[in-house]
């Protein structure tokens, strides 16, 4: 994930995290809260539904 920051334009996962939610409306959480700043962490406990609407939302972001 990290060598999206560039192309996103943030300096780390809090950014990166920050920037998916105002843009994609999907949360994560940054990495760095958990001591790796080039990764953030997500959840399943929800249904597929809107687990395949997240990553859909996310890929749309990244492109």
């Amino acid at each position: 994930m990290s060598d999206t920051y560039e192309e996103v334009g943030v300096s780390g996962s809090t950014d990166w995290a920050n920037r998916l939610l105002e843009d994609a409306h999907v949360g994560v959480v940054p990495g760095s809260d958990f001591g790796d700043d080039n990764c953030v962490r997500l959840s399943f406990a929800t249904s597929m539904e809107y687990l395949e609407e997240s990553l859909r939302r996310m890929e749309a972001f990244l492109e």
